[in-house]
């Protein structure tokens, strides 16, 4: 098959992880792939070109939610499809959607198949704050450009739910990410716990309880609460260390929720690093505070990584970690109480569980089932 993936931003995060690992196992399937990115970012690209995969800039899909740039947007792809047969086209984020309307611009004969992934979008879950007017528009939207789908593709059985309430749930099911990563990709406890001190500019011991989380420090993740919530972590576990891997728009309100609470011996930002996962091992638990989330890869690779996890009860997380890990969004006790209940768990019970969650989310599986929807 000829597979067009589309995704709007080339900088690296959930969606962008996910249409990497799709590109480069459909093309391991003998595929014949090609990446449209959108004018953002250059990462992804980066990544592509390492794997031989071929990738083309969208010069007109951007992040905003400009009109004429949307009518540009759907022009540019009419004219991509014209020029070349594509078997499959797969749209991976919510801006580059109005790409299915190109499909109906083009012959029949270069007409391919319209697949729609719904990688988390905020629209549907309901802990995200969003005005009615505006929840109207963007369901608006949605229902405009989704008939032009042909398949619709959700990677948690919440958003599927959370899809059907709003109407957006027509000739849909659901897709988990998957991913391709064995014990060997992560570095053991004690070179992570090295890299990881050279990076904050400290040394964490050995016996120090490390506390760990992977993501954007932006609004989505809300680690000014993981931030509070450690605070009182640290009262019963008075040698714990929080490290944050990664960077975003919030890290100067997480500074100053960090220098307010006088952690700044403990609590370390080390920015954006590529491949943040490998460093899991350094933890002895590992967080994620989203106020909502679709699948995330981070979980998946914290589940690999055989971790004790606690995560908000958003999105797709409770499909995805134990259930003594979750905790009601914004509940600082409840956060402690589930920390408290995965700890208490043995080392060997909840290893074997976390390992039976794991192999639910191969990128083997996630490919098979991505072949059978294009193929159908």
């Amino acid at each position: 098959m000829n597979i067009l993936l589309i995704i709007t931003r080339g900088d690296i995060g959930g969606a962008q992880t996910s249409v990497f690992n799709l590109a480069r196992e459909f093309s391991k399937r003998g595929h014949t792939v090609t990446v449209g990115i959108g004018r953002d970012g250059d990462t992804l690209p980066t990544m592509l070109e390492r794997e031989g995969i071929a990738w083309m800039r969208l010069v007109h899909l951007t992040r905003g939610h400009n009109p004429l740039d949307m009518f540009r947007f759907i022009i540019e792809m009419k004219n991509i499809l014209s020029l070349k047969k594509y078997d499959v086209l797969h749209v991976n984020s919510s801006n580059a959607l109005v790409a299915a309307l190109s499909t109906k611009l083009v012959s029949k004969k270069n007409r391919p198949k319209t697949v729609f992934t719904f990688r988390g979008m905020s629209l549907l879950d309901t802990h995200y704050e969003l005005s009615a007017l505006k929840r109207y528009i963007y369901t608006l939207f949605f229902r405009i450009f989704l008939p032009c789908v042909d398949v619709s593709v959700f990677v948690s059985k919440e958003n599927m739910e959370r899809g059907k309430e709003l109407g957006m749930a027509k000739n849909a099911r659901v897709i988990y990410n998957g991913l391709a990563l064995s014990d060997e990709d992560f570095l053991s406890r004690g070179e992570a716990r090295r890299e990881l001190g050279a990076l904050c500019n400290t040394v964490i011991p050995d016996d120090a309880f490390l506390v760990g989380s992977i993501g954007r420090i932006a609004y989505q993740k809300d680690y000014a609460f993981l931030v509070r919530a450690f605070a009182q972590l640290k009262k019963s576990h008075e040698h714990a260390h929080l490290i944050i891997i990664g960077d975003g728009d919030e890290r100067a309100l997480v500074e100053k929720e960090i220098e307010a609470l006088h952690l700044s011996e403990s609590v370390h930002l080390v920015g954006a690093v590529p491949e943040g996962f490998r460093f899991a091992k350094a933890f002895d638990l590992f967080t994620l505070t989203s106020r909502y989330e679709g699948l995330s890869i981070t979980l998946i690779e914290a589940l690999i990584a055989g971790l004790p996890i606690v995560a908000s009860d958003v999105g797709g997380n409770a499909e995805t970690i134990l259930p003594e890990g979750l905790y009601e969004l914004g509940d600082e006790e409840g956060f402690l109480q589930a920390c408290e209940r995965v700890l208490r768990l043995s080392e060997h019970e909840r290893k074997a569980r976390t390992k039976s969650k794991a192999d639910m989310f191969t990128l083997a599986r996630t490919v098979d089932e991505y072949e059978e929807v294009y193929r159908v």
